[in-house]
């Protein structure tokens, strides 16, 4: 595959307005995941900040510390895989167009 400058400026080009589309897509875009049957359940946002937190009031007693913050970690850490899971998927669609050179970006998750 031979590339001159004008076509190199063209997918520089459409690479900025992808990554500019990619990065609003991951600012809106929420996951969730959960623990211990929905007990605990956590949300994140595509640039991986958790936004919400859900606790079963049941576990909300000192007796059951120890396993509330199991739950949360466990409800924590699968959410972070699934949502590096859609941004992977999100990311290679938004720049499949680059095809070889895809494989030259850092990773987004």
């Amino acid at each position: 595959m031979q590339l001159n400058v004008s076509d190199l400026m063209g997918m520089f080009e459409q690479f900025q307005n992808k990554l500019e589309e990619l990065k609003s897509k991951l600012a809106s875009l929420v996951i969730e995941g959960e623990a211990g049957g929905g007990m605990a359940k956590a949300a994140m946002n595509g640039n991986f900040q958790l936004v919400r937190l859900d606790i079963d009031p049941s576990l909300l007693s000192p007796e059951n510390k120890k396993m509330l913050e199991d739950l949360v970690i466990a409800a924590v850490n699968i959410t972070q895989q699934k949502t590096a899971e859609a941004v992977q998927k999100m990311s290679e669609d938004q720049f499949g167009f680059l095809g070889p050179l895809r494989s030259m970006l850092p990773p987004l998750a």
